[in-house]
C-alpha cells in the first residue's frame, strides 16, 4: 500500500476557519485511506505543544518516507504547504493537487 502525506492549510486567525481546515483535512484523509496509508498532520496527535519550526522538521521527516504528497485546495495562502511542496519536489516525491 502506498503511503501519502496530506498537505493542507491548518492555521488561520479566524477560529471557525481554523477548525474548518482541520475538518476538511480529516474528511479527505478518511476518504483517501480507502486506497492509501495516509499521514495527515492536521490529526497527527501532536496538539499545539511544539513551535512552528519543530512541526516543519517533523513534517519533512514524514514526507521523506512517503510515496507522494497530496495537496488540499487553499494551499496558496499557507507558508507550511509551500514549504512541504518545495521539500517534496526537492526529494523527487510526486506532488498531486486535489
Amino acid at each position: 500500500m502506498k503511503l501519502i502525506y496530506l498537505s493542507g492549510k491548518i492555521t488561520d486567525k479566524n477560529r471557525l476557519k481554523f477548525w474548518r481546515n482541520i475538518y476538511i483535512a480529516w474528511k479527505k484523509a478518511r476518504e483517501l485511506s480507502k486506497r492509501y496509508a495516509v499521514i495527515c498532520p492536521h490529526t497527527n496527535g501532536f496538539g499545539f505543544s511544539l513551535d512552528y519550526d519543530r512541526y516543519m522538521s517533523i513534517d519533512k521527516k514524514l514526507i521523506s518516507r512517503c510515496d507522494s504528497v497530496y495537496v488540499l485546495p487553499n494551499w496558496e495562502t499557507s507558508k507550511g504547504c509551500k514549504m512541504e511542496i518545495a521539500f517534496a519536489r526537492k526529494k523527487n516525491i510526486p506532488v498531486k493537487f486535489l
